[in-house]
């Protein structure tokens, strides 16, 4: 999951000052990636999965909404 930023380095700049509020109110950890030498910054959580196990998926999709959510809460007052 990310938080694709396309050619804003001051939007990021501006949500990474207030980083510690973001993930304290998504209850989340993120990599945050300014990424100098691009035009975007991505800000992003990740999480391993396997793609092949159907067991899985149910979880996996249950996991992305979560994440979802939580971060719409967290980032969009900053937005």
């Amino acid at each position: 999951m990310e938080l694709y930023i396309s050619e804003d380095k001051d939007l990021f700049h501006s949500l990474f000052d207030n980083k510690d509020d973001i993930e304290s109110d998504a209850e989340l950890t993120f990599d945050w990636r300014e990424l100098p030498e691009r035009k975007a910054s991505r800000i992003v959580i990740e999480k391993s999965v396997t793609f092949g196990d159907k067991n899985q998926w149910n979880a996996q999709f249950d996991w992305i909404i979560d994440v979802m959510l939580k971060m719409k809460k967290a980032f969009k007052k900053y937005l």
